[in-house]
């Protein structure tokens, strides 16, 4: 728990991302079940020099306790949209039931961000079909995100 204090403070006070990044993988190796430190580490790495693959190496290797946190599974999709993992991001916005607070729409962007990255990349094979579904899929809301279509009233 202390190098994951010194981690806050890193990050929070002396303006330290590399820094920040060290000491929380340190206390995460330490402690391997806390989920919100993932969401944590994610924010570190997307601010920092480092590179995106390794956090989203460490989210998606520790995928059972992300699934426990609110705001880690919807980095790990941006993650996996962001290094062209776009099965990987289906797949998981498929089976993963998330946790929307009201008026929340940042995984729901994630979702159309997914399925129209996946549509372009079939574009680009000439697979138009398969395109065409997953941008009618970019267009759906599914009840797992429990993000519904916005009202004009």
């Amino acid at each position: 728990m202390v190098e994951k204090n010194l981690a806050f403070g890193a990050f929070y006070h002396e303006n330290n991302n590399d820094k920040a990044i060290t000491y929380l993988r340190s206390a995460m190796e330490e402690e391997t079940d806390m989920s919100l430190w993932y969401a944590e580490l994610a924010k570190y790495y997307e601010l920092s020099n480092a590179s995106f693959t390794e956090s989203l190496a460490i989210l998606s290797n520790n995928i059972d306790v992300v699934k426990q946190d609110v705001s880690a599974p919807k980095a790990l999709v941006a993650l996996y949209n962001l290094n062209g993992e776009y099965d990987e991001a289906i797949q998981f916005l498929n089976t993963h039931h998330f946790r929307t607070w009201e008026g929340g729409r940042e995984i729901y962007w994630h979702y159309v961000d997914t399925h129209t990255l996946k549509a372009i990349e079939l574009i680009n094979d000439k697979e138009y079909e398969s395109s065409i579904t997953h941008l009618d899929s970019a267009l759906l809301y599914p009840e797992n995100l429990e993000v519904g279509q916005a009202s004009d009233g």
